[in-house]
Parts: C-alpha cells; structure tokens; sequence
C-alpha cells in the first residue's frame, strides 16, 4: 500500500521545481504518475535503494510548446533530491501509442504499469482512460493468453533444442526468453497484465502459491549449468504451463498442437 505521506511529498517537489526544469505555466495542466516499486506500494518502494519514477504527461498542444523549448529528449534526473528523482515529460499521444499496442511489447505491459501506480494529480483524466483500457484487456485475455503460450511453447523448444546440441550461448538466452513468456503467460492465466521484466517474477509470485512454485522452477531454469539437466527443467516447466493453462481454457489444440499456431 502507498505510503500517503510520498503522496504529498511528490506532490510539494513537483510544484517547487524551477521554472527552467519544467515551466510553472504547465504544472497545473500535466498529469504526474508515480510509477515503479513506490507507485507499485511493494516494501522495495521505500527502502534506501528506491528512487521516484515519474511519468508526467502533457495535452499534445502543451507539449509541443514544452518540447519547443526543452526539445522532445528531455528529462529530469535529479540526484540532489533524496530519493533520486528521474522524470519523462511525454505528451498524450506516447501513452496512447503504447496502450494501443503499437509499439512492440508495450501491450499489456504499460496497462500493468498505470494500473500499479500513483496518480498524483490527474487533470488530463488518465485513469477514466486506462479504465476504458481495461476493458479492452478482458476483451482480448482468450487471444492473448493463447498467443504467449504459443511463443513460450517456441522458447521451451528452443531451449531444449540448443541444449541439446551443447550450443551454451543459444542456451543460455532462450532459457531467458523461455521464462520471461512463461511468467508473463502466467500472468495472463490468472487475469492479469504483466510488469516489466525487473518485477515480473515478484508480480506472479504475488499471484497465488502456484505463482510462487512457478518462479522457484524458473529460477532454477535460469541457474541450472547441467545442459542436460536444463532440457528435464524445460519439460515441467512445460507441463506446469499445460496444466494451469488447461485450469482455465480446458483442452484447446493450441495447447496440444502449439506448433500449428505458430506465426514466428
């Protein structure tokens, strides 16, 4: 849970910053969003390691006129603050892009990330819109869920494949991807977008206790030397996804027959 002194503690350093960081004349008119661990509320949020992400948008006539001035790269980096402080200024447009789905990987993804944070203030009216996203989510959950277990049925096979051969490079990254889309498909199992990669894993492990023994088995995936151990390791890993899988769809042949599915 968000600590409600952060709230305002963001709040208060959004407003005092300098005109020439970012312009008094658009503060009132931007939408800040406190975003990782401490928009998230997780404990790592307000250890000594946390700093503040902030994602600051702007109405895109407003940031044109920002970027006039401070050009499209900006952002603000400050590490006199205590916690650090690294902000992006976007206008509208770069969210709806990537709720949207049009930029590669951001769908769901960036539905997890404004769906897990803090709206410090909201005059553009971005969580009624990320609600309208949701819904778009539980229209698509069936198609997603069965395009991710279909790509992690490839990396499953890649794996093994690789570990096969010995080839120790190819092994080592498509276990990564391998478990990568299986915690991200887990995810979708239960009803859910999915973070970014830093806290996919405590994400699912958050999930319910089956998300915690997938995360064990992944981690072992990921550290396991044997190559020929790691080929066993893929197999329950694929069993386990089968199964959850199954506890939700029932039998469906992309489950069975992924390959026929198969658009890579």
């Amino acid at each position: 849970m968000i600590h409600h002194d952060i709230v305002s503690r963001v709040e208060t350093y959004f407003h005092s910053l300098p005109n020439d960081v970012f312009p008094d004349g658009l503060k009132s008119r931007a939408t800040v969003v406190l975003s990782g661990s401490t928009g998230w509320g997780i404990t790592e949020g307000f250890d000594e390691k946390a700093d503040w992400d902030l994602h600051i948008l702007l109405g895109n006539e407003a940031y044109q006129s920002f970027i006039i001035e401070h050009g499209a790269n900006y952002v603000i980096d400050d590490h006199g603050n205590s916690p650090i402080v690294f902000g992006q200024i976007n206008g509208q447009e770069w969210l709806m892009e990537r709720v949207e789905g049009n930029r590669s990987g951001s769908w769901p993804l960036y539905l997890w990330i404004y769906k897990n944070c803090v709206f410090i203030q909201d005059p553009l009216s971005i969580s009624s819109l990320i609600e309208k996203y949701q819904l778009k989510f539980e229209r698509e959950l069936d198609q997603l869920r069965r395009d991710h277990f279909v790509l992690f049925s490839v990396r499953r096979l890649d794996t093994s494949s690789s570990a096969k051969r010995e080839i120790v490079t190819a092994a080592g990254i498509n276990r990564g991807e391998m478990v990568k889309v299986a915690l991200q498909t887990f995810s979708l199992i239960h009803g859910k977008p999915y973070p970014y990669n830093k806290w996919l894993a405590k994400h699912v492990e958050r999930l319910c206790p089956e998300g915690e023994k997938l995360v064990e088995l992944c981690n072992n995936c990921l550290m396991e030397t044997r190559l020929e151990v790691l080929i066993g390791l893929a197999k329950e890993l694929r069993n386990m996804m089968e199964e959850e899988m199954r506890k939700i769809t029932g039998e469906q042949r992309w489950i069975s027959h992924w390959w026929e599915f198969n658009k890579n």
